[in-house]
């Protein structure tokens, strides 16, 4: 048996939204029907294709399935048939969000020396004396 991991995706992720409206899950699957018809229309071939059921409690679930592997949302055609097509979605409360740039990372604090952590202090619980504190318990461990 190999132990080797599969490769990665090389498609992009696409990011999808969904909050269900009153008229979930009947709206979802009447807006998919217009949808693929919107993104066929404009030359696409592949796009995700959206379920929405209820379960026997009422709770709502989505199901979104690309069923290519050449699936690939960042082309400038594709874009601009998702911006002519997700107005449909979007009455039936599903939405392609802008995928946000997330911060950096902030830079790891250094120690007194090159490979040295920061200095440990040990601590006292304030106000009650009587509890132990998280130096004392890792100490007596």
């Amino acid at each position: 048996m190999s132990s080797k991991r599969p490769e990665p995706s090389k498609g992009t992720a696409l990011a999808i939204a969904y909050r269900p409206t009153k008229h979930a899950p009947g709206d979802v699957n009447t807006a998919n029907d217009k949808f693929a018809a919107c993104m066929r229309d404009r030359d696409q071939e592949h796009f995700p294709d959206f379920h929405a059921s209820k379960d026997e409690d009422g709770h709502v679930r989505l199901d979104v399935k690309v069923t290519c592997k050449d699936f690939d949302p960042p082309t400038d055609a594709y874009q601009d048939a998702l911006d002519a097509c997700a107005p449909i979605l979007e009455k039936a409360g599903i939405t392609f969000p802008a995928t946000p740039d997330l911060p950096p990372l902030p830079e790891p604090r250094k120690g007194p020396r090159p490979g040295t952590s920061l200095p440990v202090r040990p601590g006292k619980p304030v106000g009650k004396p009587d509890l132990p504190s998280l130096t004392g318990v890792i100490e007596n461990a």
